[in-house]
């Protein structure tokens, strides 16, 4: 699985923070090569402190947040290059808590579901880019624990299952779309 681009941005930016030699402080912003806006953030003695905000090269923002002794805390939402939506969730103490949305590009629901601590908890739903729901699950501790369905995309059952504590546990039935 690849890192995300807020995880990847993160990355960048502590990179960046190493690079200098006395402890940023204040409000401070990054350009693209082009000399468009890239990223705004806030610092207090070397520590990312503050509002957050990335933005694409195009102009348009890409994610925003906010950090708490560096450490990101509160909501925080993520945009495609056109300007929709791709996610949207809460960080507590650098992890992701509460309520989770993702989008496709289009628009349409991707998946959404909870963290806790920063793993899967509870019902989660995934969706085709129609708008279909395409499967959906219950998680505890971050693996599948109960029924897993998947539908075709035409909202027809394609299959059930179930798991306790990340393992199949009992039947896999499959079902024919027609």
């Amino acid at each position: 699985k690849s890192p995300s681009e807020e995880e990847t941005a993160d990355r960048s930016s502590d990179q960046r923070s190493d690079q200098v030699d006395t402890p940023l402080d204040g409000p401070q912003e990054w350009l693209h090569r082009s000399g468009q806006l890239r990223e705004r953030q806030t610092w207090k003695n070397g520590v990312r402190d503050g509002p957050w905000e990335m933005f694409h090269q195009n102009g348009q923002l890409r994610s925003r947040g906010n950090y708490q002794n560096g450490l990101r805390n509160g909501p925080f939402e993520v945009y495609f290059s056109n300007g929709q939506l791709r996610s949207r969730g809460t960080h507590s103490q650098d992890k992701r808590n509460g309520p989770y949305v993702s989008h496709y590009e289009n628009g349409q629901m991707d998946s959404r579901g909870s963290f806790v601590n920063g793993n899967k908890e509870g019902v989660w739903e995934w969706f085709y880019a129609n708008g279909q729901l395409r499967q959906k699950s219950v998680h505890k501790d971050d693996v599948l624990d109960g029924t897993l369905e998947s539908f075709f995309e035409s909202g027809q059952l394609k299959a059930t299952e179930h798991y306790s504590a990340g393992k199949q546990d009992g039947p896999y039935v499959t079902y024919h779309e027609n």
